[in-house]
């Protein structure tokens, strides 16, 4: 036996598959239970084969991986190049046995560029080529020469195939070992089918040659005359073949010959041979089919035999010989044909035969080279359209009650139509029954899908006993069929009184509703329609969300509502209960001051502080028309309020339950009320799932479950971009949401202008070194830390950078910031000049408390003046105190926010500018600090600055809020990741240092 390594071949899925042995050095060298007996330790392999390859490392860099050998036994012996051995595990009856193998892998772009060292290991000494690996190279030698013949042609798919290869001829000469490789099973014996099949050698054959002949067609003369020929072609096929030069393949039905006679690779006859089919006059009656030719260029051009016989045809050659060719190629394959001859050229077949022959075997006469002549009607493909039919609900209550519980289930009556062919249900359960492939009604034929008709009754079935409305509502706005396979259409018939309330809700002018009498004020006549369509939404019986910007009276729209159902209830002597209106805790009086201002009637309840509800209390809730509370205590006295069912629950800042996992949104869900209303100026803040959480607590149920919604809209628009998934999102969303912003002309506000500016700041030096020694700190550790460890120094790195973009002494944790040099303090201060000096008034915003308290005592120190500042720790009596000195003294020109406490539920008009000195990730929450200023009541221009340090972690933050703004008002998201799970080379280019 020889002492060389033993190098063999073969392949192992898409990936060709190295492995070697060497012959033991002594008689226990190769007992090694469950492993190959003489297997060559990979990794010597890969540093013994590629010793000169500068390329892989010498080797290194070369990839292993672990495979199954099936090999061959005599009486428990088996005998290889290496040696003999007995393998006690297998049985004496065993004519093989699987061993585990572990060798180098080479998938099919590197197989290529190792293809030349392959051949070079013939030459070393101590190197033995198996036969197995010396016939794959000599098989890759010939595919080499068939390319180099031009023995090559495209396929539909725009991949290139051999011609003419004799597949089965080298899988015949082909070592046993050579085609017995096979993946890793977890157990590996007793495995069936294990050798390579000639179509599985076609396929690893095609893909070599095809990436072969890819590797040289950029080379400038193959170049030349590939563009030469790609111009030639007909445009119908350049997408075909200008795949031809990229990666992957295209979805094509085409057969490759017959793409290859369409593009001129292949010479074709101006003939085709052809299978007409004629339906029965009558239901009960045989189908027919006749043996005809029709032309190329013009297949409506048909000659039938009796024509053929007598030579009347426009083709110089004969076209018979190619008729009976292709007819004794069909006999062969479809028996139903063995009637047919030239002689008897017509055949009467069931409804069921011929269905097959025209739908199931089209393909395979198809590849035969038959054109297929069928009636027209067998091509229309028309959809089932299901009409359901709501019983109409006897409805005795006020006219602001809902007319439907979306929820209860549904009782209705069906009506099917195929075409414009109505049928019955009964008639549709025979023609179910009866399995028939074509339906004869009313005089005319059909075809259908008999699976789909089958599973489209089962459905309807079990439609009568458990489908809700809001499931029978899904159908009619999206044909959302439950499970079954497209190609049905609903269509549902609501009855008058609630068609009627639903056209109100897509009206962009809804009918108006009476003002209530107890109502103080005055609505601009867009706030009219706003209360208008919650009284709309609530009659049919779905919650909603009013998304007004911010400033143009959600909470007035909001009373009026209520007081117009109190007063309708009242007026058909209905005993109701209060409504529950939920808020932030700073937004609690608010609430309580304009139902004051605007509706002095309402009795109103603040469930807060010391002043709350008790089980007790209960039974006299009658006496109070709102409770108002908030979030927190909704959570906390969840008991209590899960006892009531409220008269409508009105969830204010609903971005408050956006997370679809927290309790907060799982315990306000579970409260009963007549009625659901969100009121946000930003239904949708960062993605899709939000949209999903709110509307699932106003709706449950409306949008699917979470995971469907996931799969239908989440995943295709967010990540696709599927412009046909948006629009049925969209449909689907449009009656439920109300969205009006300032600067619609429509709405006749009469704001001021507002402008906004992005300025562009450098660091100082001391910012820059601080901030690349932060990234340099980062980077060296992304890779030493868990998972866990990890998000958390991501997130505390990103604080740290915003913190030195900001100024060196909020990083530093220092109390002044003369000592330290920042290029955007030094830019807000070039504005504050200005605008104090010119007695302009401007809010600036931080996210950070720390950074609010050193612009605060700077900004003092500077002017000389007051200088408010508000945040989360102040009492709700200093809060009104520092609102109110901004807003009426004349001295005070600057009010420090923090973006958190400050950036909803205030009015701060007498402000002309908003700076933001930092940046958060949300759009949305910039948005509503702005309109702090920019409102309803502002008589001036509005002055935007947003303070980016260019070249840093806040210019890429700039660019999210941008796209995030632009998607959001399509409803979509922008469907990042969250930031700490991006990838280490994703984290470092949003953070590294730029030149701009």
């Amino acid at each position: 036996m020889t002492s060389n390594i033993i190098v063999h071949g073969g392949w192992l899925n898409d990936a060709f598959f190295i492995w070697g042995e060497q012959s033991p050095r002594s008689r226990f060298d190769h007992i090694v239970n469950f492993q190959y007996p003489f297997l060559y330790s990979p990794f010597e392999l890969k540093l013994a084969l590629f010793r000169y390859d500068q390329t892989s490392f010498y080797g290194t860099f070369i990839e292993t991986d672990k495979a199954v050998i099936d090999v061959p036994l005599s009486s428990r012996r088996y005998c290889s190049l290496a040696g003999e051995v007995t393998v006690y595990q297998a049985q004496e009856n065993m004519k093989d046995y699987s061993f585990p193998l572990e060798g180098l892998i080479f998938s099919m772009d590197s197989f290529l560029t190792y293809l030349p060292i392959f051949r070079t290991w013939k030459q070393e000494s101590d190197i033995e080529m198996a036969p197995d690996l010396e016939m794959w190279l000599h098989l890759f030698d010939h595919i080499q020469e068939a390319i180099i013949d031009g023995s090559f042609a495209p396929t539909s798919s725009g991949q290139w195939e051999l011609i003419s290869f004799s597949y089965q001829d080298w899988l015949d000469a082909m070592p046993l070992s050579a085609i017995s490789i096979r993946p890793n099973t977890t157990y590996i014996q007793n495995q069936a089918n294990t050798i390579m099949t000639a179509t599985q050698l076609q396929t690893i054959v095609t893909q070599i040659a095809d990436e072969m002949i890819r590797s040289i067609i950029d080379e400038p003369i193959v170049l030349a005359e590939y563009t030469a020929w790609q111009q030639s072609i007909n445009p119908k096929w350049l997408a075909h073949v200008k795949q031809l030069k990229e990666k992957g393949q295209i979805q094509s039905t085409l057969l490759n010959t017959a793409f290859q006679q369409e593009i001129g690779v292949l010479q074709t006859k101006p003939f085709l041979s052809g299978l007409a089919l004629k339906e029965p006059n009558a239901k009960e009656g045989t189908w027919e089919i006749s043996l005809c030719m029709v032309d190329r260029k013009r297949p409506s051009y048909m000659v039938e035999m009796e024509q053929l016989e007598r030579g009347e045809h426009p083709w110089r050659e004969n076209p018979i010989a190619q008729l009976k060719k292709d007819l004794q190629k069909a006999k062969e394959s479809l028996p139903v044909l063995e009637p047919l001859r030239l002689s008897s050229p017509v055949l009467h077949l069931s409804s069921e035969e011929a269905y097959d022959l025209f739908t199931t075997n089209d393909d395979v006469l198809k590849q035969i080279g038959f054109h297929l002549i069928v009636p027209k009607w067998m091509n229309e493909k028309k959809k089932p359209r299901i009409t359901l039919n709501i019983d109409q609900q006897d409805h005795q209550e006020a006219r602001s009650e809902p007319l439907l519980d979306w929820q209860s289930v549904a009782s209705f009556t069906y009506d099917i139509a195929i075409g414009e062919n109505t049928i019955s249900p009964k008639e549709f359960t025979e023609f179910v029954e009866g399995q028939r492939p074509f339906l004869y009604a009313n005089g005319q034929w059909m075809t259908w899908d008999r699976t789909l008709a089958e599973q489209l009754r089962n459905y309807l079935n079990g439609m009568k006993d458990d489908t809700s409305f809001l499931e029978a509502w899904r159908l009619d706005q999206l044909d959302d069929d439950a499970g079954l396979k497209d190609g049905i259409e609903w269509d549902v018939s609501w009855g008058s009184q609630l068609t009627n309330s639903l056209k109100e809700l897509y009206s962009t002018t809804p009918s108006l509703i009476p003002l209530p009498s107890d109502f103080v004020g005055e609505l601009r006549r867009y706030q009219h329609e706003g209360v208008s369509w919650l009284a709309h939404l609530r009659r049919t019986g779905f919650g909603g969300c009013l998304a007004d910007d911010m400033g143009l009276g959600k909470s007035i729209q909001t009373i009026v509502y209520m007081l117009y159902v109190i007063e309708q209830q009242k007026a058909a002597k209905m005993e109701h209960s209060p409504f529950l209106l939920i808020c932030p805790t700073s937004l609690l009086y608010n609430w309580v001051h304009e139902c004051e201002q605007f509706a002095p009637s309402l009795r109103v309840f603040v469930h807060h502080g010391q002043t709350r509800l008790h089980e007790d209390d209960l039974n006299s809730l009658n006496e109070w028309d709102v409770v108002i509370t908030s979030y927190q205590l909704a959570v906390r006295d969840d008991e209590l309020f899960h006892q009531v069912k409220w008269n409508g629950l009105i969830l204010d800042e609903a971005q408050h339950i956006k997370n679809v996992e927290t309790k907060q949104r799982r315990v306000i869900k579970g409260i009963k009320a007549t009625h659901r209303i969100a009121l946000t100026g930003t239904p949708i803040e960062n993605r899709l799932r939000e949209l999903w959480s709110l509307l699932d607590v106003l709706n449950p149920g409306y949008l699917g479950t979470y995971q469907d919604f996931q799969v239908k809209f989440m995943k295709p628009i967010e990540r696709d971009h599927d412009d046909q998934q948006l629009m049925k999102l969209q449909k689907l969303i449009h009656p439920l949401i109300l969205r009006r912003k300032k600067s619609d002309q429509s709405l006749q506000l009469g704001l001021p202008e507002k402008k906004e500016i992005v300025h562009k700041i450098y660091l100082s030096v001391e910012q820059a070194a601080l901030y690349q020694a932060v990234v340099d700190d980062i980077v060296s550790r992304l890779n030493e830390v868990t998972a866990f460890e990890r998000r958390a120094l991501i997130l505390r790195s990103l604080t740290r950078l915003k913190q030195i973009c900001n100024h060196p002494a909020h990083f530093l944790k220092e109390q002044t910031l003369a000592e330290h040099n920042s290029g955007k303090w030094d830019s807000l201060l070039a504005l504050t000049d200005e605008m104090v000096k010119r007695k302009e008034k401007v809010l600036i915003f931080s996210q950070y408390k720390e950074m609010g308290s050193l612009m605060t005592s700077s900004l003092e120190e500077r002017y000389g003046q007051i200088v408010p500042f508000l945040h989360g720790s102040l009492t709700r009596a200093k809060r009104q105190e520092a609102i109110q000195a901004f807003q009426e003294d004349n001295q005070i020109n600057i009010f420090v926010l923090s973006l958190k406490a400050g950036g909803v539920g205030l009015n701060l008009t007498a402000a002309t500018h908003v700076i933001h000195y930092d940046r958060w990730w949300n759009p949305a929450v910039e948005n509503q600090a702005t309109d702090r200023a920019y409102r309803i009541g502002q008589t001036k221009d509005v002055t935007v600055h947003k303070l980016m340090t260019v070249g840093t972690l806040e210019e890429r933050i700039d660019r999210m809020l941008v796209q995030k703004q632009a998607l959001a008002e399509h409803i979509l998201a922008a469907g990042e990741q969250p930031v700490t799970e991006l990838s280490n080379e994703e984290i470092i280019e949003l953070i590294q240092l730029t030149h701009s």
